[in-house]
């Protein structure tokens, strides 16, 4: 049986995302809860064929603190899944997962929507009217917004770029490349990979180093990235199976793009020394992975804690044959054909499965 959205007499919907509702006082009203933490709220506005107006929400997401939302700035923050799902953000905390009310469309939240900054008021007993005195005191009568950025994910590993270099870009990161030195993976005899994040503000040259304990270099990736907050997975390839006896460490670079001769230096480190007999076997590491089940929807379910996790999917020879993002830590693996598959979370390997 289909859900009731379109019907034949033209009812409608309206959507409303509430990243942040806030109010600035607490007192002796309905609304008080708004005046500390994040509350965020999901309306789905739906008047049928009565044209009555119904407002359906989804379940609401807070984050408490015990502190006025005026007393300083916070990071809010909002993202928008799909249709059907959102995260939000608060500060620096983890994120907390919201489902859109799906019981007249099952993919409700699906229009465009713009992005309003409102300062408003409302009566009692919701909350309650200022009184002249407080709208003449700019010590209440003020919303402040320090900044208010929207964000586009891309595939970092992509050649395009959605940077408009016609305007000028504010220089929103301190640019930076990190190294995750404990997930670095031994791949045959001649091949480290490791986690990297980098931020950069314009397109740069990011340079990465493996270097013996004399300081030559065995192994380098050097790469062209676009402006963004990345996560991706550099494989560091020597063209000598790496001894085992020696120390290594790893430098990280960045260039300005049109810097041919490496003049401008913009970010450099050098991070860990380690022994090759230190970083994971992929071997090892596929043997002591959890095995997952298929589900009756050819799906598997992850274990770990809800969250927003980039999947690579790779098949025994250690190809990757299925990428994506899972808001909802479920994989649909009905595209793969039989065999035994391991799953990467956010560049880590943590679990595996077979389809008989």
């Amino acid at each position: 049986m289909g859900l009731p959205y379109p019907k034949d007499c033209n009812d409608r919907y309206g959507l409303e995302l509430d990243i942040q509702e806030s109010i600035g006082r607490e007192g002796d009203f309905d609304g008080k809860i708004f005046a500390k933490g994040m509350h965020s709220n999901g309306h789905f506005w739906y008047a049928d064929c009565d044209g009555k107006m119904q407002d359906l929400r989804s379940p609401k997401v807070t984050f408490k603190k015990n502190n006025f939302a005026s007393d300083s700035f916070n990071t809010y923050g909002g993202w928008w899944h799909n249709e059907s799902s959102a995260s939000f953000y608060f500060n620096d905390g983890a994120p907390k997962f919201m489902r859109f009310y799906s019981q007249v469309k099952d993919k409700p939240f699906d229009q465009p929507m713009g992005v309003n900054l409102v300062s408003e008021t409302y009566p009692f007993p919701w909350v309650e009217l200022p009184n002249s005195q407080e709208l003449a005191d700019p010590t209440k009568n003020v919303a402040y917004y320090d900044w208010v950025r929207a964000y586009l994910l891309i595939d970092a590993n992509s050649a395009s770029t959605h940077q408009d270099n016609s305007l000028p870009t504010p220089p929103i990161y301190a640019e930076s490349i990190q190294l995750h030195l404990d997930s670095a993976t031994l791949i045959d005899s001649n091949k480290v990979e490791i986690l990297t994040e980098y931020k950069t503000n314009q397109r740069r040259i990011l340079n990465i180093e493996l270097k013996d304990q004399q300081g030559a270099v065995v192994a380098s990736h050097k790469t062209l990235v676009n402006p963004g907050f990345a996560f991706v997975s550099v494989k560091l390839i020597a063209a000598e199976p790496l001894p085992i006896n020696q120390t290594y460490s790893v430098t990280s670079t960045i260039w300005a793009e049109k810097d041919t001769n490496k003049q401008q230096v913009l970010f450099q480190q050098t991070a860990g020394l380690f022994n090759v007999n230190t970083l994971h076997k992929q071997n090892e590491v596929s043997q002591g992975l959890a095995q997952l089940a298929i589900t009756e929807l050819e799906t598997v379910k992850l274990t770990q804690a809800q969250g927003v996790y980039h999947f690579d999917v790779l098949d025994n020879k250690n190809q990757s044959v299925l990428q994506g993002i899972t808001y909802d830590n479920t994989i649909d693996v009905s595209s793969l054909s039989k065999g035994a598959y391991a799953i990467k979370l956010d560049g880590i390997q943590l679990a595996k499965f077979t389809i008989p």
